[in-house]
C-alpha cells in the first residue's frame, strides 16, 4: 500500500459544487467534522489528465494501452489503480476527537464551521471593466489556506491511500510519472490557485488490522459453527437498490469478494469452491450496522415512536396504543436483554459531475465512512479456518465506484467463533415460560424474504403465513387484538462482469412480523425459509408471548463506529491547542467588551484615549506600554483631590491585562473553564498572552468612537 502525498504550494479550492447560504458562493470540500479533502475521485482524473500530456510529449510508458490498465476506460472498465480521499495528516483521529473527545468549554469551537475556519478562509473577487467593478458580479469563495493551520511554518499537505493492483512496473512508473506532472488541482487554477506538488512514495498508507482467530468454550467440538465478524466502513459506500438506497450490504457481495480472495490461488473447479461458495453448505449473511457492539437487523415493525410523546414502543407489549405513530424504517435495531437499540444509519447525498459530450450533474447517496457493521457465516466446523482466513484476506469493496473514493472496506476487530445456535441443545427450542397452547407466537423476519410458489415469486401474506405455520407446527391464526405487520420491496442487482441488471425479484422486506397461535410446548429460536438461504435471505426470530411482552426498553442509540487511533496523539494536542487560542481569541474579545460596558474606561477623557491608542500601537511589548502611560505628566490633574487621566488610563490596562506584566487570569476574566484548558497548555498560553494589545484596541476603539472620535 502506498501514499499520495500533496503538499500546497498556494491556497487550494477543491470545489464541492456547492454554496453556503449567502456568505459562500463557491465551496470547497469539507467533511462532517469541519476538515477539509481533496475527492479521490478529483485526483484520479487529474493523474489521467497529466498521463495523457505525457503522452503528448512522448512519454513512453504512456501509451493508451497503459492509461486504460491504470485508470480504465470510459466504457465502464476499472483501472489497476484503487485511490481514496485526500486527507489531512491525522484527520482520522481528529474526527473520532472531534465527536467524542471535546471538553465542554471547547464545545462551541468544536463545531464543524469553527473547525472549518482554522484550515480555510473566504476571499473575494469581482469582475473589472476599464478598471471599474462591475455590478453584482462579487463571489466569494472559501479556499484552503496553503500553511498548516496546526502549525504556521509549515506548509500545509494531504495524504491520500492508493493501491495499484498490478506487478508491471511499467504501469507504476507511469503513476510515478504522472505523479510528479500534476501541478494543479481544483478550481481557478489560473487565478493562482491549486498549485501543488504531488509525491508517490511507497511505505505508509492504509491503518492496518491485525485479526485473529477466537474460538468458543464448544466450538472445536460442534459440528456446525458460526463466525461473527465485523467491517469498518474505511470509505463512504453507495449501494443502489431499485429505486432507493441500500441500506445494509448483501450477503451475494461478501460472498463475490471471499470467492474473489480464494480464486487467488485456487480454483472454480474444486470442490471446496463448491463447499464454500454454490451447494449451501455454507450461509453467508447480509452485513448490517452494530450498535452497542451487537449486530443488528432490520427494524421490526412493531416498534413505533409516538411522535406526540417523543417515546418508542413496542406495540405487542404497550398496553397505550392510542396517538400519532411513526414507523421506524430505514433503521436498524439490536435486542438487548429487555428490549431494543434502534440506530439510524448515517449517510449524505454527493454531487458528481459526468464528463465527456453528455456530461451531467449527478448525486449519489453513500453510507458514511466509519461506521462498523457486522456479519455471521453459518458453515461446517471443518470449514471455519479457511473461511476465517478468506476473511482476512479478502479484499472488501462494496457498490460503486471502487476504483476511486467510495467502496473501500476492512476487517476490523477479531474474528469469532462460536457453536451454532441449533446444534446446542439448550439454546434449540425456545421454553415458552409456563405459556400454555393456545398463546401467542410471534415470527419476526431478520433478513428479506423471497419465497416461490409452482414456480413463482409470490409475496402475499396468506401464502407466507401457511409456510411459517407449517414449519413452525402451530396454528395458522392471528391472537385476538393482534395483526400482521409487513413491507414489501423489490430486490435487484447490477451484474458487473457483464454489465447488466439482475432480474428483479418480490420480496417481503426484512422486519415484517407475523402472529400465530402456539399447539405445542416448545419451539425454535431461528427459523430459515425461502429461496436463497445461502445468501442470509429468509431468516425469521421466533418469540412467544412472554417474551416478546418483556421487551419494553426501547431507546434510540448511535451505530457504531471507529475507535479513536490514539486519542492523546501529537494532532490531537496540536488540534486541542488550536482550538483552545481560537476560543480564548473570541473570549478575550467578550472580555474587553464587558469591561467596557462595566467601567466605559473609567473616565478616562477623549484626549486621553487617544493617545493610548497610539501608545499601544507604537509599544514593543506590555512593558514598554506601561512606561509610556506612566510618562504621562501629573499636570493632566484637574483638581488637586481628582486622579488623573495617566494613573486611569494606568488601571484601566492592568484591570485588563495584568499587573507589571500580562496575565492570562486577567484576560480570561469570567471564562474560568478555558482559562484552566489555557494554563495547561503551554503554547496555547503564550499565544493567548500574545493577544492583549488585541484586547487594549478593542476596549479603546469602543471608548474613542463612543466619545465621539473620528466624527466630522
Amino acid at each position: 500500500m502506498a501514499t499520495l502525498k500533496i503538499t500546497l504550494k498556494s491556497d487550494l479550492c477543491a470545489g464541492s459544487g456547492e454554496s453556503t447560504g449567502i456568505t459562500v458562493d463557491t465551496d470547497l470540500c469539507i467533511d462532517a467534522a469541519g476538515l477539509p479533502y481533496i475527492p479521490a475521485r478529483r485526483l484520479k482524473g487529474c493523474l489521467r489528465e497529466s498521463a495523457q500530456l505525457l503522452k503528448r510529449y512522448g512519454c513512453r510508458e504512456a501509451t493508451d494501452e497503459n492509461i486504460a490498465k491504470l485508470f480504465g476506460t470510459s466504457e465502464g472498465g476499472h483501472g489497476c489503480l484503487r485511490i481514496r480521499d485526500a486527507k489531512l495528516p491525522g484527520a482520522d483521529t481528529m474526527r473520532a476527537w472531534l465527536a467524542d473527545g471535546v471538553p465542554d468549554a471547547l464545545k462551541t469551537e468544536a463545531e464543524s464551521l469553527n473547525v472549518a475556519r482554522l484550515f480555510t478562509y473566504v476571499r473575494g473577487q469581482t469582475k473589472l471593466e476599464n478598471g471599474v467593478a462591475v455590478d453584482s458580479t462579487l463571489r466569494y469563495t472559501r479556499v484552503m489556506d496553503r500553511y498548516n493551520a496546526l502549525d504556521r511554518e509549515q506548509e500545509a499537505y494531504l495524504e491520500a491511500p492508493i493501491d495499484l493492483r498490478s506487478t508491471d512496473e511499467t504501469l507504476r512508473e507511469l503513476l510515478k510519472k504522472s505523479c510528479r506532472a500534476t501541478r494543479h488541482i481544483g478550481t481557478m487554477r489560473n487565478r493562482g490557485l491549486g498549485n501543488v506538488e504531488m509525491q508517490y512514495i511507497d511505505a505508509g498508507g492504509l491503518r492496518e488490522t491485525e485479526s485473529k482467530t477466537v474460538w468458543a468454550h464448544g466450538a472445536h467440538d460442534a459440528e456446525t459453527v458460526r463466525i461473527n465478524y465485523k467491517i469498518s466502513l474505511d470509505a463512504p459506500v453507495t449501494l443502489p437498490g431499485c429505486a432507493e438506497q441500500q441500506l445494509e450490504i448483501p450477503a451475494r457481495s461478501v460472498i463475490g469478494c471471499a470467492a474473489a480472495s480464494y480464486l487467488v490461488d485456487g480454483n472454480a473447479e474444486d470442490a471446496q469452491f463448491s463447499d464454500l461458495f454454490l451447494n449451501g453448505n455454507v450461509k453467508w449473511s447480509s452485513l448490517t450496522p452494530t450498535v452497542n457492539g451487537r449486530r443488528s437487523v432490520p427494524t421490526p415493525l412493531m416498534l413505533v415512536l409516538f411522535k406526540n410523546e417523543r417515546v418508542y414502543r413496542n406495540l405487542f407489549a404497550a398496553q397505550k396504543k392510542e396517538g400519532k405513530q411513526k414507523t421506524l424504517g430505514s433503521t436498524f435495531a439490536a435486542e438487548t436483554r429487555n428490549g431494543f437499540d434502534i440506530a439510524e444509519v448515517r449517510s449524505h447525498t454527493a454531487y458528481h459531475h459526468s464528463h465527456g459530450e453528455d456530461g451531467t450533474l449527478y448525486m449519489q447517496d453513500s453510507l458514511d465512512a466509519g461506521m462498523i457493521y457486522a456479519g455471521t457465516v453459518s458453515a461446517p466446523a471443518s470449514l471455519a479456518d479457511q473461511i476465517c482466513d478468506l476473511l482476512r484476506n479478502a479484499d472488501f469493496s462494496f457498490g460503486r465506484s471502487r476504483s476511486a473514493q467510495y467502496a473501500a472496506c476492512g476487517l476490523y476487530g477479531d474474528i469469532e467463533v462460536t457453536p451454532a445456535e441449533h446444534a446446542v441443545a439448550a439454546e434449540q427450542k425456545t421454553a415458552l415460560q409456563g405459556d400454555k397452547a393456545g398463546t401467542a407466537v410471534y415470527a419476526v423476519l431478520q433478513s428479506d424474504l423471497i419465497l416461490t410458489r409452482d414456480g413463482c415469486y409470490v409475496t402475499e401474506a396468506e401464502a407466507v403465513r401457511a409456510e411459517l405455520a407449517r414449519s413452525l407446527h402451530v396454528k395458522n391464526e392471528v391472537p385476538a387484538g393482534r395483526q400482521d405487520y409487513c413491507a414489501y420491496h423489490t430486490v435487484g442487482g447490477y451484474q458487473q462482469m457483464w454489465q447488466m441488471q439482475k432480474p428483479q425479484i418480490p420480496a417481503v422486506r426484512g422486519g415484517s412480523v407475523y402472529c400465530f397461535v402456539s399447539e405445542r410446548g416448545d419451539l425454535p429460536k431461528e427459523l430459515t425459509l425461502g429461496e436463497y438461504q445461502q445468501e442470509g435471505f429468509g431468516r425469521f426470530r421466533i418469540y412467544t408471548q412472554a417474551e416478546m411482552a418483556g421487551l419494553t426498553a426501547i431507546k434510540k442509540q448511535p451505530v457504531d463506529a471507529v475507535a479513536s487511533m490514539g486519542a492523546e496523539s501529537a494532532w490531537i494536542n496540536k488540534l486541542k491547542t488550536a482550538l483552545i487560542v481560537s476560543a480564548g481569541k473570541r473570549a478575550i474579545r467578550d472580555r474587553a467588551r464587558e469591561y467596557y460596558a462595566s467601567n466605559k474606561v473609567g473616565g478616562i477623557r477623549r484626549g486621553t484615549v487617544g493617545r493610548l491608542r497610539l501608545m499601544t500601537s507604537e509599544a514593543s511589548d506590555y512593558a514598554d506600554l506601561l512606561a509610556r502611560i506612566e510618562s504621562i505628566k501629573a499636570s493632566d490633574e484637574s483638581a488637586e483631590n481628582q486622579v488623573s487621566d495617566g494613573k486611569k488610563a494606568l488601571k484601566c490596562v492592568c484591570d485588563v491585562c495584568g499587573d507589571r506584566k500580562v496575565e492570562l487570569s486577567h484576560l480570561l476574566a469570567g471564562h474560568e473553564a478555558l482559562l484552566s484548558f489555557a494554563e495547561a497548555d503551554r503554547a496555547a498560553k503564550e499565544q493567548l498572552e500574545g493577544e492583549w494589545k488585541a484586547a487594549l484596541m478593542s476596549l479603546l476603539h469602543m471608548a474613542y468612537f463612543d466619545q465621539g472620535g473620528g466624527r466630522v
